[in-house]
Formats: C-alpha cells, structure tokens, sequence
C-alpha cells in the first residue's frame, strides 16, 4: 500500500481485524467486579498497612494512569469508524475496574490518604496527561499503548512481589490477565497495519520505541514514585 495513506484509511483497512480481535476478546474476558477481591471488612481490626513505600508508588502511579486514556481520549475523531469504538468503551471500562479496585484495596488497607487520593485523582481527570508519542497519530498510537500495556503487565507483576499480600497478589492476577488479553488485541492490530502500510508503521514503531517513557510521565509527583517503582 502506498506510503501516503491516511489514519482513516489504515483504520477501515484493520476492522475485519478489530472484529475479530473483539469476538475473541469478548469469549476470552472473565467478567468481575472489585468487591469479588477486596472488601472493606477484610481489614477490620488489622494493623496499618505493610506495603512498602515503593509498593504503594506503583499502585497509587497504576490507578492515576488506568484512569487516564490518551487513546480513547485524543482519537475522537477515528474513534466513530466501525467497531472501533465498541471495543474502546469494552478497554475504557475493564482499565476504569482496575482502577476502582486498585482504589478500593490502598484505602481498605490504610495504605493511603483517601482525602489526598481522591484530590490527585481529581486533578489527573482534570489536566490529563498524553504520553509522549500519543495523540492524533493512529499507529503511533497503537504502537505506543501496545508497550504501555506491556509495561505496565510486568509492573503489576512485580508489585504483587512487593505487597506480600494475598489478595494484592489475586487483585493483581486479575488485572494482568486483562492487561494480556489487552496486549494481544494491539500486538495483533500493529501485526495487521505492518501488513497494510508497513513503512508507515515501521516509522511509528522505531519512533515510539526510540522516545518511550513510563506511563504516566507527566503525572504529579512522577518523578518519585518512578524512582521508588525502578
């Protein structure tokens, strides 16, 4: 295909791809809730929480960026092809459980400031935040949330070490059981687009892996929870 096709373009040619990604997502996805792993009660009359400092960085950093989807946000306008959209709502929700357990698990075990928690919350949904190769650009963006997903799989799992813990260690599970299916739904969409406009997507690949950072870079207080999480 020639090298100068559009976003819009690349994206009708990967829906037949997206439909199918999208019914083995939804055979493959096991439906949860954040009760059925952290309940309140579990707590009662247990000491303040153990987490380490870094423990506590890479959950509070978690939820702030599970809740914050540069892709779903910034792609608007390619959002109204196809299904494209039915499967940005399914991703939207399953990243916006995850954050709501995650949540409920730093407050149940006093690991946290809910007060202060909710503020920086706030204030993420507010000013947002965009990964650095994220935005209007299609394949950088599926390129760049492909990793995101990854890295952010081997952090849960390393934190799940960090927490000593049973049900962060459950939680966790959970969550990058979705994060894997979530992996391989964009591995196989930039699989599909190397077919379609392979120069293109080579670009965006090389790009986004030449200048990746951590999720969430521009977050309040970043820079210390990265380092704590490193």
């Amino acid at each position: 295909m020639r090298s100068d096709i559009g976003q819009f373009a690349v994206l009708r040619e990967l829906l037949p791809t997206i439909e199918a990604n999208l019914a083995r997502h939804r055979a493959e996805a096991a439906p949860w809730e954040p009760a059925d792993y952290v309940r309140a009660e579990m707590y009662w009359g247990s000491r303040p929480s153990t987490l380490t400092e870094a423990a506590k960085a890479a959950l509070v950093t978690t939820l702030l960026v599970e809740q914050n989807i540069p892709l779903y946000r910034r792609d608007t306008a390619a959002s109204e092809v196809g299904v494209w959209p039915s499967w940005l709502t399914e991703w939207s929700d399953e990243r916006t459980r995850h954050a709501v357990a995650v949540t409920d698990y730093l407050v149940a075990t006093r690991s946290v400031d809910p007060v202060a928690l909710g503020r920086a919350r706030a204030q993420c949904m507010t000013v947002g935040f965009d990964a650095p190769m994220n935005g209007a650009h299609l394949l950088r963006s599926l390129a760049q949330v492909t990793l995101d997903e990854s890295v952010s799989s081997i952090c849960h799992r390393n934190t799940a070490a960090q927490c000593h813990d049973p049900v962060a260690d459950r939680l966790l599970g959970r969550i990058v059981a979705d994060q894997d299916l979530h992996v391989r739904f964009f591995s196989d969409l930039v699989s599909a687009a190397l077919e379609v406009a392979p120069s293109l997507t080579v670009t965006a690949i090389t790009e986004v892996v030449m200048n990746f950072q951590l999720p969430g870079t521009n977050l309040p207080g970043f820079a210390r929870s990265a380092m704590l999480i490193s």
